[in-house]
């Protein structure tokens, strides 16, 4: 079985929140899961809509509630260095399109 890390689900852009969700729950959402996780899902929260119990996300056309009491929120620290899966840190993308 394939090691998962952490970083592998870390949102990519301020607009994205990452969240673990029980198999219970997770299974009643129609977004995706990341990866090959059937709990970790990225989407774009909603602030507007945000309430003190629910977060509001959208991951393309799909909306849904996520409740705070039952989800686990990974944010990456600020001093973190996230690499990518399309590259390493020995890697160079210079003068690739």
């Amino acid at each position: 079985m394939p090691e998962l890390t952490i970083n592998s689900y870390a949102p990519t852009a301020d607009n994205q929140l990452a969240f673990w969700l029980p198999q219970w729950l997770a299974g009643e959402k129609p977004i995706e899961p990341a990866g090959s996780s059937d709990h970790v899902f990225v989407a774009e929260p909603v602030p507007d809509r945000e309430t003190e119990k629910a977060w509001y996300v959208r991951q393309g056309n799909a909306g849904v509630w996520i409740p705070k009491s039952v989800a686990r929120v990974y944010h990456a620290s600020a001093d973190a260095d996230i690499v990518s899966p399309q590259s390493s840190p020995g890697s160079s993308t210079e003068g690739s399109a």
